[in-house]
């Protein structure tokens, strides 16, 4: 407590700062064991208090490691994932005075093959429609 002159009196807040390494993450989705996972895919974990980067590292094997990098956020968007393939991944938070335990290691499998795209699908249909009723109304030759 401090006393201002007049008499009242303030409370002066306690500030606690964050002197040692994050706590551990832990992974949200997809679920483990996750299966027919888009081959676009964002991966989520818990927001840690303290953690200034995320190292997220995503593997389809040991030695086959297809994403390892520090993000800021509790969040990756993964792109062109290989369908019908098994994917491991793990994350662990990092601030200025170390590191966390790694999260536990979950793993989804994409889906066997990558949604069709039916917008072109379509459009390339209706343009051979097109083109087969154009030819119909031409000219035979003789």
């Amino acid at each position: 407590m401090a006393t201002l002159l007049d008499s009242k009196t303030v409370t002066i807040a306690n500030v606690t700062q964050v002197t040692q390494p994050p706590g551990k993450p832990t992974l949200q989705s997809p679920s483990n064991g996750a299966t027919n996972v888009p081959i676009s895919v964002t991966l989520t974990w818990s927001s840690v208090a303290g953690a200034e980067v995320y190292r997220v590292v995503v593997t389809i094997s040991v030695d086959a490691v297809v994403v390892d990098m520090n993000v800021a956020q509790p969040t990756i968007t993964l792109s062109n994932l290989q369908p019908n393939i098994t994917y491991k991944w793990r994350v662990k938070a990092i601030n200025q005075y170390g590191e966390s335990d790694w999260s536990d290691t979950w793993e989804f499998t994409t889906s066997a093959q990558a949604a069709p795209d039916y917008a072109a699908l379509f459009s390339m249909m209706g343009l051979v429609m097109v083109m087969g009723i154009v030819s119909s109304m031409m000219p035979k030759e003789q």
